[in-house]
C-alpha cells in the first residue's frame, strides 16, 4: 500500500499540493472550519446562481494533472464528505458532480466525457462511466455511456467515508467498486471505463456542467477533508473496505 497523492488539508496552504484550481471565482474553494467536528479544517466547494462559465462548465475544483496514470491500471481513492441541506437548496434536479476522473483529451476530438463521475441530487447518488473505442472520437455518439446507482440515498449533515477502487481498461475487462460510508453502492465489472492511450486524472470538489443553477436554487456547497489516492498494491483489508459483492446490489 502506497498514498501516491495527500490532499487532506489542514491549512489553506495545503491546497498548494494540488496541480490547480480551476474555479468560476476565486473564493469558491476555500479552507474552512469543519462545520460538524471541532479543531479541523475541511474544504469547502461553493457553486452560486452568479457564476460564469470556465472551461466549458461551473466549476469549483481542484485537478491532480501532475499524477495522471495511462491506463490500464488500478487505483483507490478516498476522502471524507459532508453535504448540509441548508446549504444545498432543494428543487434542482441535475446532480452536482463531486468527483471525477477525466482523461487528457488534447489531441482533440469531440469533447470527452469522464471516465467516472461521482454525483450527488437531493436523494441520490448517481454514478456515470464513460468510454470510446478510439482515442479521440470524433462524434459524442461515438462516446459510450453506463448509468449506475442512482438510487442509494444521501446523508445530510454527517460526515461520510467515501472509499472508490477503479480498475481502467478499454477491453471490456475494466472495474468499479464505491463504498459510503462503509457499505458498498457499486460493484461493476467487465466494462470499459476509458479512452484507449489517453492519461487519467482526477477533479474534485463542484461541478454542474453548462446547466447554470435557478431560482429559487441559489447556491449548492460541499465539505470535504481532502482527497487521497492509493497505488495498485493497496487492498481491501488496507482501506477498509469488504472484497465481497452482494449478489443484489444497486449498479451491479
Amino acid at each position: 500500500m502506497a498514498i501516491r497523492f495527500d490532499g487532506r488539508v489542514s491549512t489553506a496552504a495545503d491546497l498548494s499540493r494540488y496541480t490547480s484550481i480551476t474555479c468560476c471565482e476565486g473564493d469558491r474553494i476555500t479552507v474552512v472550519q469543519d462545520p460538524i467536528r471541532a479543531n479541523r479544517n475541511c474544504i469547502r466547494s461553493v457553486r452560486r446562481i452568479t457564476d460564469t462559465a470556465v472551461l466549458s462548465g461551473y466549476r469549483a475544483e481542484l485537478y491532480t494533472t501532475a499524477y495522471k496514470r495511462t491506463p490500464p491500471f488500478t487505483e483507490w481513492y478516498e476522502w471524507e464528505m459532508l453535504v448540509r441541506r441548508e446549504e444545498f437548496a432543494q428543487g434542482w434536479p441535475n446532480p452536482m458532480i463531486v468527483f471525477q476522473v477525466h482523461d487528457d483529451w488534447s489531441g482533440g476530438g469531440a469533447p470527452h466525457l469522464p471516465p467516472i463521475m461521482l454525483g450527488i441530487t437531493e436523494n441520490a447518488l448517481n454514478v456515470l462511466c464513460h468510454s470510446s473505442a478510439v482515442q479521440n472520437p470524433a462524434l459524442p455518439s461515438d462516446i459510450s455511456e453506463l448509468t449506475a446507482v442512482t438510487d442509494f440515498p444521501l446523508v445530510w449533515g454527517e460526515w461520510r467515508r467515501v472509499v472508490i477502487r477503479a480498475k481502467f481498461a478499454t477491453d471490456n475487462t475494466g472495474e468499479l467498486d464505491i463504498w459510503y460510508g462503509g457499505e458498498r453502492v457499486c460493484a461493476l465489472r467487465s466494462i470499459n471505463n476509458a479512452y484507449p492511450g489517453n492519461a487519467l486524472f482526477v477533479q474534485t470538489g463542484a461541478y454542474s456542467g453548462l446547466d447554470q443553477l435557478r431560482a429559487p436554487v441559489y447556491q449548492k456547497s460541499v465539505y470535504s477533508t481532502g482527497l487521497r489516492i492509493y497505488d495498485d498494491s493497496t487492498t481491501h483489508a488496507e482501506m477498509g473496505v469488504s472484497d465481497e459483492i452482494p449478489m443484489c446490489s444497486s449498479g451491479k
